[in-house]
């Protein structure tokens, strides 16, 4: 075993609901999460049989014994022995759980009243949702709730929109549902055997799992109803910006390999790290050199899991992109009008 419960007896009948929140230091960010939760609860808008795990992520020195004294009776505390990263740690806390349905929440995000409200009808009524995103409010004004993606060859955007965009009140599909902030179907998380590790320590883990799902024939939607206030990056922010950027511009590349699967995989990794490594050394920019070296040693593991995929994919890349195209240009047609 990886990891240890401290709260084994607190599950005494199957949740509806688990709540499962990655946790890596941050305990100021937790327990500000924790309150809106039990605010929630005291309010009668979140049910007492909902399960709460924290998944530690074996934070250097542990969590404080005060922290954990003051939610023992509430929350099952889940000790990883092995730092995982994001990936593994929200995946060791999903395993951890038992609920139908579950809401992943970052430590730095802190729920708004009633946004657990009719959290759990959508999957009663669809089989096939996979998961729901609800509008996730930053402090630079951005939803990073609802987003637009766009992959061509060895590139890929994202985009999001203001709080204050009329899109922002609508629901819609969407690429994929944010690993903090959103609610998931177990069974198919399971089925799609959860967040990649390969995308370790953090980064376009749940951008994977939602191009996946959407391509195994599942949907994802975005519900503005369940809003939530994110100090993104509470914990990530806390490391250097130069490293960060650098896992960021990795786990892209990582993505592309991984699921643009219209274009051969030795062409992806050739024109995004193969070439620009070639370059790299004959400028004698040896660091950036081998960054782009240090990646080829994930082609067997992508390449395995795009040969597994090519038997359970149902939507191709380019029905993905056209279906989400369409929704877009529903939505601003829609919008159009409205404002006219």
């Amino acid at each position: 075993m990886n990891e240890s419960s401290n709260t084994p007896s607190l599950r005494e009948t199957s949740p509806d609901l688990s709540i499962v929140i990655p946790a890596y230091g941050g305990e100021d960010e937790l327990e500000k999460c924790l309150a809106a939760l039990a605010r929630e609860e005291k309010e009668k808008r979140l049910s007492p049989n909902t399960e709460i795990v924290v998944a530690d992520d074996a934070t250097p020195g542990g969590l404080s014994k005060d922290l954990i004294e003051r939610h023992k009776n509430r929350v099952n505390f889940v000790f990883g022995k092995e730092n995982l990263g994001f990936a593994g740690n929200a995946n060791r806390g999903v395993e951890a759980s038992a609920g139908r349905v579950l809401c992943l929440l970052n430590t730095d995000m802190y729920v708004e009243p009633g946004y657990f409200v009719d959290c759990l009808q959508p999957f009663n009524d669809d089989p096939k949702l996979f998961a729901v995103t609800g509008q996730i409010n930053e402090p630079t004004g951005n939803n990073d709730g609802y987003k637009t993606l766009f992959m061509d060859g060895v590139q890929v955007s994202m985009q999001t929109v203001n709080t204050s965009d009329a899109l922002s009140s609508k629901r819609a599909p969407i690429p994929y549902a944010n690993g903090g902030g959103s609610f998931f179907s177990r069974k198919i998380f399971m089925d799609l055997e959860g967040f990649d590790s390969i995308f370790t320590p953090y980064y376009w883990e749940d951008t994977d799992l939602g191009y996946r799902a959407w391509k195994r024939g599942f949907h994802i939607r975005y519900d503005p109803r369940h809003v939530l206030i994110h100090d993104h990056q509470g914990t990530i922010g806390k490391e250097k910006k130069k490293r960060v950027k650098r896992i960021f511009k990795r786990n892209r590349r990582f993505f592309i390999w991984r699921n643009n699967t219209s274009q051969g995989l030795f062409s992806l990794v050739w024109r995004s790290s193969i070439g620009p490594m070639l370059k790299a050394f004959l400028t004698l920019r040896l660091a950036k050199a081998m960054e782009f070296f240090g990646d080829l040693k994930s082609v067997p593991a992508i390449a395995a899991t795009r040969k597994r995929g090519f038997t359970l994919d149902v939507r191709s890349d380019q029905e993905l992109l056209e279906l989400w195209s369409q929704s877009s240009e529903d939505r601003a047609k829609r919008q159009e009008k409205s404002n006219s």
